[in-house]
């Protein structure tokens, strides 16, 4: 488990709401297509487009890379 609260935009609150989505990695969340981040949208509710505004995706292969050494595509 990463600790998501890291990348700007996520605090307690939502790191628990994708937990409780299943999400709790960069890896996952650096891997999300457009259909992903849009269905996550609906489902975390409140600002859908945090996910796009605060580039929760490209922030997520950052620290993967920094982490473990690997890029995600």
């Amino acid at each position: 488990k990463d600790d998501l609260q890291v990348i700007k935009g996520i605090g307690p609150v939502m790191e628990g709401k994708l937990n409780d989505y299943g999400v709790y990695s960069y890896e996952q969340l650096g891997r999300l297509t457009k259909d992903d981040i849009k269905t996550l949208a609906e489902t975390l509710g409140s600002f859908p487009d945090r996910i796009d505004r605060d580039k929760w995706v490209s922030q997520s292969k950052k620290l993967h890379k920094k982490k473990y050494g690997e890029k995600i595509n």
